[in-house]
């Protein structure tokens, strides 16, 4: 049985890659509902991209509000799509993971068309709605903010210590791609070792990955 839901690792990935066109000129940072909106409207930009979209999950990333039963509605017509392609699945089952109340589902993948399938079902009902429960809520948004807060000293220090040349002003986001260039840089290409990481890993040493809200 294959299992989804989006670990913490994923989670700061999408945050890095949502933060990367987070651009804000205002000396003010924005509300949470402001930055909530604006990730919310950039989800929507690359959905309306996308191919293999149902209009159903499109209306809902054009609501000003988006709740948890639309996106256990998403997630729940994923599922049925799933099942009505013949394969196994069982959920949603919620769950509460890094602070957010979430939904998780499996389904049996056997082969290839198997996963091919069940991405598609994804891709047409929940993906981009998952993307933005998971990420873009004004709770998601506070949990990034705190996130940053506490972790970003420590992955400063850490490069500092590893001697990388870390200039003021950076943002969380622009230390942990820094982290990632300097992990590529000094190991070369994966897989790498545990005690690698130990060592080299800013984002392993500081304990991004374990962090908790």
């Amino acid at each position: 049985m294959k299992r989804r839901w989006l670990s913490l690792s994923g989670l700061f990935l999408a945050v890095l890659m949502m933060g990367g066109c987070s651009t804000n000129t205002s000396d003010e940072p924005r509300s949470l509902e402001e930055e909530s909106t604006y990730r919310r409207l950039h989800i929507l930009s690359v959905a309306e991209e996308s191919s293999g979209i149902s209009e159903l999950q499109l209306t809902v990333l054009r609501q000003d509000y988006i709740s948890f039963a639309d996106y256990a509605e998403a997630v729940g017509r994923t599922v049925d799509c799933i099942q009505d392609a013949g394969l196994m699945a069982a959920g949603p089952t919620r769950v509460r993971r890094n602070g957010i109340d979430m939904l998780t589902y499996s389904a049996g993948i056997t082969e290839d068309a198997d996963h091919d399938i069940m991405d598609a079902c994804e891709r047409r009902y929940s993906t981009y709605i998952n993307w933005f429960w998971q990420t873009s809520t004004v709770g998601a948004v506070a949990l990034d903010r705190q996130f940053e807060s506490e972790m970003f000293d420590p992955l400063r220090e850490c490069l500092l210590d590893q001697g990388v040349h870390v200039p003021e002003g950076l943002s969380l986001n622009e230390l942990g791609m820094m982290s990632i260039h300097h992990l590529y840089h000094t190991l070369g290409d994966p897989p790498w070792s545990e005690e690698d990481l130990a060592a080299h890993d800013c984002g392993f040493i500081v304990g991004l990955d374990g962090w908790q809200p």
